[in-house]
């Protein structure tokens, strides 16, 4: 990261902050942006501490197993072997190793479900990254992530706030109006946020880069696990309804032949947020419709193409790669068969990316 503590900073006491975001869901990408936030608070010389809010939609989500799951399980005897056998065995896997990396990794406070119970011990709250507006996330709304809970007189900061344009309609002007009151100074991650934000209800904020973007390739390199596969290989995540589509299977099939890779699916190698850097960081070509897989593509200089699946969501990462002037990364399905070899110029893209963090850090540390 390389980013020095602010002077006015070192011999002042420390303030006390509390990160409000989706870290408790297992996902790679929502985990590793909490982790990035919480370090690059630490590098800004800020005791900082996750606030440890059980989100009861992403609680639920994210169990291994429900119990509306197992009633069908059972009722439905061709399904029993394979789900006890194979998926829920997997599933438990995923759910410890995820465990053990906010043990690890996240400094977290008392855990509570109801938001009466917001620990009043923080000078400053950042509520962000990750899709915290997006209510399709927390089925519905969740004035947790609106700073609607008590707070005294602890300023709140929304940091790289991100959503989807349904999400802030659903809302409405006049309640995000008032959410956006709460917050001492606001931004977001992307620039349709921003803008829809400014446009109806008249508050101004700025975009700045997602945390992952703000700690440098070897202080991720640090804490990826070991990948002792020998053979290259072009690794797919996808996350579009075509995912299993067999004319994408493919034709991911034909690009990997091209390449004289091997062709793996992250679902089917990786179960933690470490072993995802590992499988990346090693991979010859990456093939995604992730933001997250986007960005550690970037950050690990990777070869790659991110799908365009016109489906809104493409915007998170297409957006990016046109800040940092490596728009053709964006390219249509049918392309992946046919399309010629154009190595990235990291040299030109991480001084673009250098640009992107200035503004961000900046942001930060005027908290």
């Amino acid at each position: 990261m390389e980013h020095k503590q602010p002077d006015n900073q070192k011999n002042m006491e420390k303030k006390t902050v509390g990160i409000v975001t989706f870290h408790r869901a297992d996902n790679y990408g929502a985990v590793l942006q909490c982790y990035a936030l919480q370090e690059v608070a630490k590098s800004l010389g800020l005791d900082v501490e996750i606030v440890n809010y059980r989100q009861p939609h992403i609680e639920n989500f994210y169990k291994p197993i429900k119990k509306e799951e197992l009633y069908k399980v059972i009722t439905k005897p061709r399904w029993y072997l394979g789900f006890f056998l194979k998926t829920l065995p997997q599933r438990i896997t995923k759910y410890i190793k995820y465990k053990i990396f906010r043990y690890r990794y996240l400094r977290t406070g008392k855990a509570f479900d109801n938001i009466t119970q917001m620990p009043q011990k923080y000078n400053t709250i950042i509520i962000g990254s990750d899709q915290v507006w997006g209510l399709h996330c927390t089925n519905g709304i969740d004035e947790m992530f609106f700073g609607e809970f008590p707070h005294n007189n602890c300023k709140l900061i929304g940091y790289g706030i991100s959503g989807n344009i349904q999400s802030l309609e659903e809302v409405g002007a006049e309640r995000l109006k008032k959410y956006c009151h709460n917050f001492h100074k606001i931004s977001f991650r992307e620039e349709s946020v921003k803008t829809h934000i400014a446009n109806n209800i008249g508050v101004e904020g700025i975009v700045v880069s997602d945390p992952t973007l703000l700690l440098d390739k070897k202080e991720w390199e640090k804490l990826s696990t070991r990948n002792k596969h020998k053979k290259d290989y072009v690794l797919t995540y996808f996350l579009h309804d075509r995912a299993t589509a067999p004319d994408l299977k493919e034709r991911m099939s034909l690009f990997a032949k091209r390449n004289r890779c091997e062709l793996i699916d992250i679902f089917n190698v990786a179960q933690s947020p470490t072993e995802f850097l590992s499988w990346i960081k090693n991979a010859r070509h990456i093939v995604t419709t992730s933001y997250h897989a986007t960005i550690f593509s970037i950050i690990f200089e990777k070869e790659f193409y991110s799908i365009k699946t016109h489906n809104g969501r493409d915007t998170r990462y297409t957006n990016l790669l046109h800040k940092l002037n490596i728009a053709n990364r964006a390219i249509e399905e049918d392309e992946l068969p046919t399309i010629q070899k154009h190595p990235i110029d990291y040299i030109k893209v991480k001084r673009e990316l250098s640009k992107l963090k200035e503004q961000s850090f900046k942001y930060l540390e005027d908290i």
